[in-house]
């Protein structure tokens, strides 16, 4: 089964890995408390953690 993508209006910061592939840029990056890793060039995001929103 496929994991749910998300797609991210805006680059999140910082990228804490480097390139792991030639012909795409996937990055690892943390946003809001989450990790995430996806393809920043289609700007495709999997969420890695779900913590909760304080608010």
């Amino acid at each position: 089964m496929a994991s749910p993508s998300v797609s991210l209006s805006s680059p999140i910061q910082p990228a804490i890995c480097p390139t792991v592939s030639t012909s795409r840029q996937i990055v690892a990056c943390v946003s809001e408390g989450n990790l995430f890793v996806g393809d920043a060039e289609a700007d495709i995001w999997i969420p890695l953690t779900q913590l909760p929103k304080n608010g």
